[in-house]
């Protein structure tokens, strides 16, 4: 309500603290959310509700979210699904989770340029693959990314708050799922996180597509 000035016209340091209010709101938000998922899945409470969904479906809709703020940095989305892939059986909504995570982190530490989302199958496994051109990540820092409330230390990641839970709750997510969330990177060059998911899991009866 005072962003939509509905108690009078505010100035533009009112306008700079109100901005400053949203931020940390959602940011402590996002925090609790991760929070919870994580904990749920430590305690192995957290279930999968898996279906048959297309792939290209699931890719297009996290890059629906993510668009905006992509459009604000000036970065181009790539799209790439390989011919050979078509459907999947996954939690729809926990893989779009890892996958829009992994694609605002590498839209954050990319200051221009592209974030490419990457879909090939190689034998038995499905992989996406988020490859970005930013700032890339320093081998000692790769250790420990995803460990909870870790995070790297740069002028990008000031500007821009995260939760330190993000990639420790995307690789469990990927392990519930039964694959894995790996991390390759080259400083000052780019980095490309792995989502590998096997064709099958071994978890029986997935529900149908609506």
């Amino acid at each position: 309500m005072l962003k939509q000035e509905l108690y009078g016209p505010l100035n533009e340091k009112q306008k700079e603290y109100v901005n400053g209010i949203r931020v940390s709101g959602e940011h402590l938000l996002a925090l609790v959310n991760d929070f919870l998922d994580l904990s749920k899945i430590e305690a192995d409470k957290e279930e999968l509700f898996l279906e048959n969904v297309t792939v290209e479906d699931i890719c297009l809709a996290t890059i629906s979210i993510i668009q905006p703020k992509a459009d604000e940095q000036n970065i181009d989305i790539i799209l790439k699904v390989s011919e050979q892939v078509d459907f999947c059986t996954v939690d729809q909504r926990k893989i779009k989770q890892i996958l829009i995570n992994l694609m605002s982190n590498a839209i954050k530490f990319t200051e221009e340029a592209s974030v490419t989302l990457q879909v090939e199958k190689v034998d038995n496994w499905l992989k996406f693959c988020v490859i970005d051109t930013g700032i890339g990540i320093k081998e000692e820092d790769q250790k420990k990314l995803f460990q909870p409330f870790q995070q790297i230390h740069s002028k990008l990641s000031r500007q821009h708050k995260g939760t330190g839970l993000g990639l420790a709750l995307s690789r469990k997510l990927a392990q519930l799922h039964e694959g894995e969330l790996t991390l390759t990177s080259e400083y000052g060059k780019g980095s490309c996180f792995t989502l590998e998911l096997p064709l099958k899991l071994s978890q029986p009866n997935p529900n149908p597509i609506c």
